[in-house]
């Protein structure tokens, strides 16, 4: 039914390294948090939200072509999702204020 032993395990092995490819992509993008920062502008600004539940928002308002970068106040908990390029932010005085900003193996954003 499903051929030679030899022709499954062939199957299985390329299935399984297709499996951590995927994984590394996803495994390889860290997001970093600045504080002392805020977003010139946004496109979208939501209340009561966690840091992590904003990194999720803008990762995956990502894939759809419109968050670069995520701003985030950390006493009011507001997120703000932003397109423009992630190294027009703005410097502030506010600790609570800050960016997340995506990293991988090809390039990392620096605000320094």
């Amino acid at each position: 039914m499903f051929g030679s032993t030899e022709s499954v395990a062939a199957v299985a092995v390329v299935f399984l390294w297709t499996c951590s490819l995927c994984k590394a992509t996803v495994d390889t993008t860290a997001t970093n948090f600045t504080k002392g920062k805020q977003v010139a502008t946004s496109y979208m600004t939501v209340q009561s939200y966690s840091d992590i539940q904003c990194v999720r928002a803008c990762f995956g308002e990502k894939r759809l072509g419109r968050c670069s970068v995520a701003g985030y106040h950390s006493s009011t908990k507001t997120c703000f999702l932003s397109n423009n390029h992630p190294l027009n932010v703005l410097n502030t005085a506010d600790d609570e204020f800050g960016v997340f900003f995506y990293s991988t193996p090809e390039g990392m954003f620096s605000f320094e």
